[in-house]
């Protein structure tokens, strides 16, 4: 971070804290030179858990992590408007164009090695690695929901060298070091500067490689583009010391193909999960019911003990 500021310093606030003289000083953030962030847009919310799957796939299956090109800053008028698909495409040849090209990756299983998901609330992180469990992923759960051993597990994943997606809450996160996540995938967006923060730097450490990639809605609540994901994305782009352009993935967001697979996978986690917690109701009915037994049965048997003369 310029000026020596850590990460929430840089996070905290759009004017930094007070200089000399009670001057406001805005503080950057320099991004690591191997992070490559990218945005997917999300067209419909109803479609968000088959973009996940796309981008996921494309990771691991496709996505060659290449040996960096010569960083090149990026100039703040010159960044990528996510509103505008043809600016974005025109924008990035003429990154590639000046780039110095980048040589190809030879040992893809050593760079790939762990994927985390960043999810809103430990319910969705649940959801979420069922549902990739059903699409054929090797997902983990990295929650307060989860037990210790399920967490043990997503840990020592992350230690194996294989291929694997943790999906984890911001909360659980803070303070765990997972080595060798090559990748950041934000399931939902993120609300500020800080989180993003956060989130982006579980990669490309120590001066290795890693990707981010956030998906995005153009409309926010109020229906308008306003207080949409991409609008807010874009308000950080002034606290952040870029070294290469944002990568919109225009083709990532192309999911018509996988809705019918993913609806069906999502509909069976759902539905295994439901039962799961419908069977630990009964079963902690059950429990309380014998328990309730257990204390009038203990009642009765004191009251009729005779009382000393």
């Amino acid at each position: 971070a310029d000026g020596g500021q850590d990460d929430d310093a840089a996070a905290g606030g759009a004017e930094g804290g007070a200089g000399a003289g009670g001057a406001r000083v805005r503080c950057t953030l320099g991004l690591p030179a191997g992070l490559e962030e990218h945005s997917v847009i999300v067209r419909h919310e109803a479609q968000r858990h088959a973009v996940l799957l796309r981008v996921l796939r494309h990771i691991l299956q496709e996505l060659q992590m290449p040996e960096p090109a010569q960083p090149r800053t990026a100039p703040p008028a010159e960044l990528l408007e996510l509103d505008d698909d043809d600016a974005v495409a025109a924008a990035q040849r003429k990154q590639q164009a000046e780039d110095v090209p980048a040589k190809p990756a030879t040992h893809r299983s050593a760079q790939y090695k762990t994927v985390l998901v960043f999810a809103a609330s430990t319910d969705q992180a649940r959801v979420l690695s069922h549902f990739l469990s059903h699409a054929g992923l090797r997902a983990l759960e990295f929650t307060t929901a989860a037990t210790e051993a399920e967490r043990r597990q997503a840990v020592m994943a992350a230690y194996s060298g294989k291929d694997s997606v943790v999906v984890a809450t911001d909360a659980l996160m803070r303070g765990i070091d997972l080595p060798g996540v090559s990748a950041v995938v934000m399931y939902d967006a993120p609300r500020t500067l800080q989180q993003y923060v956060h989130r982006i730097g579980r990669t490309a450490r120590a001066g290795r490689q890693g990707h981010s990639f956030a998906l995005l809605s153009r409309e926010g609540a109020s229906g308008t583009r306003e207080d949409g994901e991409v609008a807010v994305f874009k308000s950080f782009d002034p606290f952040l010391k870029r070294q290469r352009y944002v990568t919109a993935d225009l083709k990532l967001r192309e999911v018509d193909d996988l809705m019918s697979e993913a609806d069906e996978c999502l509909a069976k986690a759902k539905e295994g999960l439901e039962r799961g917690w419908a069977s630990a109701a009964a079963v902690q009915k059950h429990l309380e019911g014998k328990k309730k037994a257990t204390a009038v049965g203990t009642g009765k048997a004191q009251s009729k003990r005779p009382r000393a003369p």
